[in-house]
């Protein structure tokens, strides 16, 4: 996967970062971190990258100080379920917001 975010205010620069050409699932660093048909991405209020590895059914996160990749959310099992970060399951997601909740002003991701 090949891009990278920055963001001041409210503009979002779009640039070269994470992964490469390679497909697979693997946290780490920029040069070591894999993807799986990433389609989704969202820029939180702090810069962070967040993406939606489609094919690895997981949510990652790219810290946008360090570069580093890790996973929020997916087992890396096809299916829907609820759970913890690593029991949840997602059957290929494909998109990913990010806001404020109207009611409390904290950021949500959705």
């Amino acid at each position: 996967m090949e891009f990278e975010a920055t963001s001041s205010s409210r503009d979002v620069t779009i640039w070269t970062h994470s992964g490469g050409y390679e497909r697979g699932h693997r946290d780490g660093s920029s040069k070591e971190a894999l993807f799986d048909r990433p389609v989704g991405v969202a820029v939180t209020s702090t810069g962070d990258i967040i993406v939606v590895d489609t094919f690895n059914h997981r949510i990652r996160i790219v810290d946008q100080q360090t570069g580093h990749t890790r996973t929020l959310s997916g087992s890396g099992k096809k299916g829907l379920a609820d759970g913890a970060a690593t029991d949840a399951m997602f059957h290929n997601p494909g998109a990913i917001s990010v806001g404020f909740s109207p009611f409390t002003g904290e950021e949500v991701t959705s």
